[in-house]
C-alpha cells in the first residue's frame, strides 16, 4: 500500500512538472517526450516517441530511451483554458530497460 501511494504521488508530481513546462502548442509527441524525459531523467531529445494510435481527442504513445524501460502513455486532449493541449491519462512501463 505504501508503495502504491508513493508511486501515485510521484506520478502526480511528475505530471504537474510536465504540465508546467508544456506549452499550449503541445502535441501528443511533445507531451509524451516531456513526461518521459522527466521520468527517465534525460533530455527530451533523447526520448524516442512513437504514436501507435491517434484519434480526435486521444492518443497512445510508446516512449523509449537507452537504458530505460519502454513505456506506454495514454494521452487525452484537454479543453480550452488550460496551458497545454494534451494531458496524461495513464502510464505503464515494462520492468526491464529496453535493449
Amino acid at each position: 500500500m505504501k508503495f502504491q501511494i508513493l508511486c501515485a504521488a510521484l506520478l502526480i508530481a511528475t505530471a504537474q512538472a510536465a504540465q508546467a513546462q508544456a506549452s499550449k502548442d503541445s502535441t501528443p509527441v511533445s507531451t509524451a517526450a516531456s513526461f518521459a524525459s522527466q521520468f527517465y531523467g534525460v533530455e527530451a531529445s533523447a526520448v524516442d516517441v512513437t504514436i501507435t494510435k491517434l484519434e480526435s481527442h486521444t492518443a497512445t504513445a510508446i516512449t523509449k530511451a537507452p537504458g530505460h524501460p519502454v513505456c506506454s502513455l495514454e494521452l487525452a486532449e484537454v479543453p480550452d483554458g488550460v496551458n497545454t493541449n494534451w494531458a496524461l491519462g495513464s502510464w505503464t512501463c515494462e520492468k526491464q530497460p529496453a535493449s
